[in-house]
This record gives structure tokens, sequence and C-alpha cells, in this order.
């Protein structure tokens, strides 16, 4: 049985963007192994991105993904 992931969407400040969608997400989470995926609580999109140095973290246990909104160019 297939469980849902939580997906959150924090919308970015300013002229920043994500670059993905969760629909993206979902297809990406749809191929990985079920070893992977079993372990997979959440994933986040947010506008942590440091001006730009980090594209995503997860945290330390590993089982939540956050991605991180860009400028659009």
């Amino acid at each position: 049985m297939v469980r849902a992931i939580n997906i959150t969407v924090k919308p970015p400040g300013r002229d920043r963007v994500h670059h993905i969608s969760p629909e993206d997400v979902r297809v990406v989470l749809s191929r990985l192994p079920n070893e992977a995926y079993s372990r997979l609580k959440a994933v986040h999109f947010n506008d942590r991105s440091w001006g730009g140095r980090m594209l995503g973290y997860t945290n330390r246990g590993r089982r939540e993904i956050a991605l991180c909104s860009f400028p659009p160019e």
C-alpha cells in the first residue's frame, strides 16, 4: 500500500519562484525505490536558499526534504 507524502508550499517572497511544482515532485517520488519512499514523510517548498547558495536540504533524520525558491533567471 502506498501512503501519501505530505507536500507543503510556502509562497516565496519578492521576485523568487519555485522552479518545480508539487506535481513534478510527485512524479519523482513515484520513481523512488520502496525503501526510500517508505522513510519519507514530507516535502516542503520554502524560501530559505541563503542568497542562492542552497538548492534544498533534508532534516537530520532524512525523513523530510525542503526545496528552496530562487530568482527567476
